[in-house]
């Protein structure tokens, strides 16, 4: 059996998180001792792993990250940015960890863990890392830079699409490896019952956003779109804050941050917006949630990775994303689904009204076919496990023969 220890630095649920979940659900028990280190907060991951009798949990109270990616701190000048520099320099928690497991492979779940690439090389242990994020933009490209020597020091680089992977210039080709993300057989089940389901303004189209408050996903986008809308259609609104609704809710004015003026600006506009937009707290049941909508909004405001445009891709649900090169191979005019220019509120209500107006019901149609099948070229759950195993094998077959070569 050998030993394969994994680290995912947050306990919360989201995409990161989803794919963990499928990295270890996938990993074969008959071969894999599994372990991992997980924070102890947020609790949702601990309670979604302790249901596995075959996983041994390793709990920390902080798990120190480099947050340099599209979406993440933008400023070398950020005091945040140098405290965590500074957590991570002097770790010895989790690196400690790591040595007394003496694990046979070590995987780490993001980039924002890439500093652990050097001690593991030094400590001659194999390692993977999966890239789920998207480089920063810098001057002279230092972020990028940086994250690229970071990642150099492991293995093997997974990558979660192609743009990814061509732009990690300065990483030997050998080294890189695409694994796409997947989608559950319980979301694909959902197809056949939905892919002849037409647009129909009559009964009021509805407008799936799952980003929650998040800057980068784009909720003040949602918001202003909300407020112009003059259709009958609604837009969910997962994973906000439903107690902005009630009157009598005072948000802290004294923690003056992004949120603060997103809840500013909806308070403002409550009426209109309201009119066109629900929010939906439940984040777990993505199955209910998929199946009430027929379009899809990822309106990010930075280059971001997207699964929810391969979970719509298998539910007959239309996306509209914005228009980043690095998405363009998931997504493009009328390819995988629909672009808008970035905050342009009047191009996404084009978008809208070009999808709901149902005259273009074969395009639509022939465009939701296409997406299944794409989606299940590249994103079914099925063959995960064979392309973890083929991984796996590779990296270790690697160092044994490197071992050798070196006694």
């Amino acid at each position: 059996m050998r030993k394969v220890l994994l680290i995912h630095h947050y306990g919360g649920n989201g995409g990161g998180t989803i794919s963990f979940l499928d990295l270890i659900k996938n990993l074969d028990i008959t071969k894999n001792e599994i372990t991992v280190i997980i924070p102890n907060k947020p609790t949702y991951l601990f309670n979604e792993l302790k249901k596995s009798k075959h996983i041994s949990i390793i709990t920390l109270d902080f798990i120190p990250t480099i947050p340099i990616y599209s979406g993440g701190i933008e400023s070398f000048l950020s005091p945040k940015l140098w405290m965590s520099f500074n957590k991570v320099l002097f770790d010895k928690i989790v690196l400690n960890k790591i040595l007394l497991h003496e694990a046979d492979l070590v995987i780490v779940n993001s980039i924002t863990l890439s500093w652990l690439g050097p001690s593991l090389k030094k400590n001659k242990i194999p390692c993977i890392c999966f890239n789920r994020e998207t480089y920063a933009r810098s001057l002279f490209g230092v972020k990028k830079k940086l994250m690229q020597k970071l990642c150099s020091y492991f293995d093997k680089i997974v990558y979660i699409s192609k743009y990814d992977k061509v732009v990690s210039d300065k990483i030997e080709d050998k080294k890189k490896v695409i694994i796409y993300d997947k989608v559950s057989d319980d979301l694909k089940n959902l197809f056949e019952l939905k892919q002849f389901e037409d647009f129909n303004l009559n009964v009021g189209t509805k407008i799936l956003y799952l980003g929650g408050n998040s800057r980068i996903k784009g909720p003040f986008t949602i918001f202003k779109l909300a407020k112009k809308m003059k259709g009958s259609e609604q837009i969910i609104f997962v994973g906000g804050n439903k107690k902005w609704i009630n009157s009598e809710y005072r948000f802290d004015s004294t923690k003056i941050s992004y949120e603060f003026f997103l809840f500013l600006y909806y308070r403002l506009n409550m009426k209109k917006i309201n009119k066109n937009l629900v929010f939906e707290n439940n984040l777990e049941n993505t199955k209910e949630i998929f199946w009430n909508a027929k379009i899809l909004l990822f309106p990010s405001t930075v280059p971001h990775q997207s699964r929810p445009i391969y979970e719509s891709w298998a539910t007959a649900v239309v996306p509209i994303v914005t228009n980043f090169n690095n998405t363009n191979e998931f997504v493009n005019e009328n390819f995988g689904g629909f672009v808008f220019r970035k905050k342009s509120i009047k191009n996404l209500l084009n978008q809208i009204e070009y999808i709901t107006s149902n005259k273009n019901l074969e395009l639509l149609r022939k465009l939701k076919v296409d997406n299944y099948n794409r989606m299940l070229v590249n994103h079914n759950l099925n063959s995960l496990k064979s392309e973890l195993e083929d991984l796996i094998e590779n990296v270790l077959i690697y160092k044994k023969e490197v071992k050798n070569d070196y006694e």
